[in-house]
């Protein structure tokens, strides 16, 4: 073989080799890219939604739409008819008929435009309501007949003298009245009814009590002792309670207030405490956040220039004066803070989240609860903490410090977690407070591990307490702020997972694909502390009170504060809000915000949701306007991102406080 046909035949068996490892790296990268494919789908799948099966069925969407105008129809004919207008609840019973009219006319345009997810949620909020206004209306009348047994409390041991503790005398009266099938009212003559602490338990503890009135005659107070453990009331599965005529009080005070005589360069400042408030104890070394304020000495109003420090070292230098370092947080290395700062003016300090701390105004599991002029004038944390409960009204009720004070304490005003039913304010009142003057939210809750497509870890106190069997839920995309996924809870059971306490697997009636643990994504299921982060710019940072990005929460869609009524009250002059409003089914109406605005947001990295939709403003006043927005974990989104959360919100006639018409932004 000569060697040109060698060189010949040696060349084909490397053609033929070269030919074969390219017709493999051919097949290897076929066979990658069809992998790849199938990841990409199954990712794709978690941008689906997931139907709640045949709930989600438009011909069964619009039978359950009719009837659920059958019901409406039904309230204004057989039920409305029967209540005078002369009746002190008669405008609450009108507007919330206009509310679940107004629903109606949103399922129909949903129904229209094939968006069956929203109609399917309406008519679940429209079933809830229209059964509960019901029940509303039938207990109303069944009170204006009843004969009702009067107590004198003074008959009961109680002693209006500002000295007696009166706390066991009246736990004794109530511990009769589990089985009490009468209507009993405990009436309280004028005077100062003093309720001091109980370590082991709250000082006023109405529990699985039913049809019972406290009113009280003349100037009534109940007065508790300090911020201490057990110096708060407590109303838990309870039903067909009435409160009238008593305002509340606490000695002393839960905070304080000093004139600053002293303002040395950087963060340091020196108060002079003023007189009639407490000296700042041991246990506002121990709270969760130390803030301050100032505020001008004749108005008491907050001085915005000086911003929202925080107190991270307190020194005592002799009686009532203080040497206080600040910062506006403890991240923020903030060299300045004091710049803008007075001698002369007034610096409240705010121990928030203490050892044995409480809120004061306790709502758990209850409804049918009537509040007629009820004041609430100081409290440690919220001033009224109102959680998984419906039918509680406000009327004619002031939520602020007394005569003479400037401040009351070291939270919001009225805070409302979960509710079953939003709450009723009527000419009420609630200013000067330490945080929101009103946050409406359900509590949503992490998945932290998956078993399999129908059975979720979950992490949350009381989770059987927050979610119930039929219950439909929401899982929420904590990366997107999109809702993933719609099911229904078929089972709920507390469980031993790792090292965790507090877990519960919950089972959905409907396979859920694409929904994504913490775990599974590698990062830790363990809840944090509260803690500063730098996400939230250098006037304010939130706090966060676990790592970020989340992944999936479940919300409860039946606890959403539906229906919530707000009709001429005044709020605001507070350190944040005047209302953080996070519910659905709402009305705004003849209200005052004073140097505040109303914050329609979403914002999962407190655990709070979901998306204010369904609420009309009329003849309100918002000093400062009105934002959109929604915060997830280290970064905000524009509001119109989420367009398709935040919807039916309408404004009529509603101003700042230049009289300038304010509208909603075009966000459809």
């Amino acid at each position: 073989m000569n060697l040109k046909t060698r060189i010949s035949n040696l060349l084909a068996v490397y053609y033929v080799r070269f030919a074969f490892i390219l017709l493999a790296m051919v097949f290897a990268l076929s066979f990658s890219q069809k992998t790849i494919g199938s990841d990409k789908n199954t990712n794709n799948k978690q941008k689906t939604y997931v139907n709640r099966g045949d709930q989600m069925n438009p011909d069964i969407l619009k039978v359950q739409l009719s009837k659920f105008e059958t019901d409406l129809n039904e309230i204004k004919v057989n039920y409305l008819k029967m209540i005078p207008e002369n009746h002190e609840l008669y405008d609450y019973f009108f507007e919330s008929e206009q509310i679940l009219a107004r629903l109606v006319g949103y399922i129909k345009a949903d129904l229209n435009q094939n968006n069956n997810i929203n109609a399917a949620n309406g008519l679940s909020e429209g079933k809830f309501l229209t059964e509960f206004l019901k029940e509303e209306i039938q207990l109303s009348l069944e009170n204006a007949k009843i004969n009702k047994r009067v107590y004198d409390v003074r008959s009961l041991g109680l002693k209006g003298d500002g000295i007696t503790d009166n706390r066991i005398y009246l736990k004794n009266f109530l511990s009769n009245m589990a089985d009490n099938k009468e209507h009993i009212v405990i009436s309280f003559p004028e005077g100062v009814y003093r309720f001091k602490e109980s370590p082991e338990e709250y000082a006023i503890f109405i529990n699985q009590l039913h049809n019972i009135s406290f009113e009280g005659s003349g100037k009534v107070v109940w007065e508790f002792e300090g911020y201490k453990e057990g110096s708060a009331i407590l109303i838990k599965k309870s039903s067909n309670i009435t409160f009238r005529n008593i305002s509340v009080d606490i000695k002393p005070l839960t905070c304080t207030i000093g004139k600053i005589v002293g303002v040395e360069d950087g963060n340091t400042i020196t108060i002079k405490i003023s007189e009639d408030y407490p000296e700042p104890d041991s246990s506002y070394q121990g709270a969760m956040i130390l803030r301050g304020l100032v505020r001008d000495p004749e108005t008491f109003s907050i001085d915005e220039r000086c911003g929202d420090p925080r107190i991270i070292k307190m020194e005592k230098l002799e009686k009532g004066l203080y040497k206080l370092k600040l910062d506006d947080n403890p991240l923020s290395g903030n060299k300045n803070l004091t710049t803008n700062f007075t001698s002369g003016h007034l610096f409240s300090v705010h121990p928030r989240g203490r050892p044995n701390g409480k809120n004061h105004l306790n709502i758990i599991a209850s409804k049918h609860l009537y509040f007629k002029s009820f004041n609430l004038h100081a409290g440690d944390g919220m001033m009224a903490f109102i959680n998984r409960s419906a039918g509680i009204k406000f009327v004619d009720c002031a939520i602020e410090p007394s005569k003479g004070r400037c401040i009351m304490n070291n939270a919001d005003g009225i805070n409302c977690p979960s509710n079953y039913k939003g709450i009723y304010l009527e000419r009420c009142k609630v200013l000067k407070t330490n945080d929101d003057c009103l946050n409406f939210h359900a509590n949503i809750k992490s998945v932290i591990d998956i078993i399999n497509d129908q059975n979720f870890i979950v992490l949350g106190n009381e989770l059987d307490e927050y979610f119930g069997i039929d219950d439909p839920i929401a899982f929420i995309n904590t990366n997107t702020g999109e809702f993933d996924a719609y099911s229904t809870v078929k089972e709920i059971k507390k469980v031993q997972y790792k090292n965790l306490s507090n877990c519960w697997m919950i089972t959905t009636a409907n396979r859920m694909e694409g929904i994504i643990s913490r775990v599974s994504a590698g990062r830790s299921p363990v809840i944090k502390n509260r803690e500063y982060t730098s996400s939230g710019g250098d006037a304010y940072r939130s706090a966060m009170a676990i790592e970020s990005p989340f992944e999936h929460m479940i919300i409860n869609m039946r606890m959403k504060n539906d229906g919530f009524i707000i009709r001429n009250c005044e709020f605001g002059l507070n350190r944040a809000t005047g209302f953080r409003c996070k519910a659905t089914n709402g009305l705004i109406k003849d209200s005052r915000f004073y140097n505040q605005y109303i914050d329609f947001k979403v914002g999962f990295d407190w655990f709070e949701g979901t998306y204010p939709s369904n609420i009309n403003l009329v003849n309100v006043t918002l000093d400062k306007g009105a934002f959109f927005y929604a915060s997830l974990p280290g970064k905000t989104i524009a509001f119109d991102k989420l367009a398709n959360y935040f919807r039916n919100i309408n404004f009529l006639n509603v101003r700042d406080s230049s009289g300038r018409i304010i509208n909603v932004p075009d966000y459809k």
